[in-house]
């Protein structure tokens, strides 16, 4: 059988910055900034991890996805630049 995530999505942190990863999850939330901006919040059984939208391409994407709809998201883990200390996985994104 094939591992389809490399990473639950409550197990990142700060020193996976940099990696690239795939974590998968349903959709908890999405917040549109603008037309080709957007922070998708993921969840699993472990925690949850913010994935940010940055291109149109991305943004045609995800219009269409409901929310508790299951998603698989592959990129590169980086800093937050606004921190949540809230969240365990509040620095990265």
């Amino acid at each position: 059988m094939k591992q389809s995530r490399t990473h639950t999505c409550g197990q990142l942190r700060l020193q996976d910055a940099g990696q690239q990863v795939t974590i998968v999850g349903w959709l908890e939330n999405i917040r549109s900034v603008g037309s080709n901006f957007a922070f998708l919040v993921l969840r699993d059984y472990y925690g949850t991890t913010q994935v940010v939208v940055e291109t149109e391409e991305m943004m045609r994407v995800v219009k269409g996805v409901n929310k508790e709809s299951t998603l698989s998201v592959t990129g590169i883990v980086r800093e937050r630049e606004s921190k949540n200390p809230k969240q365990a996985t509040g620095d990265i994104e």
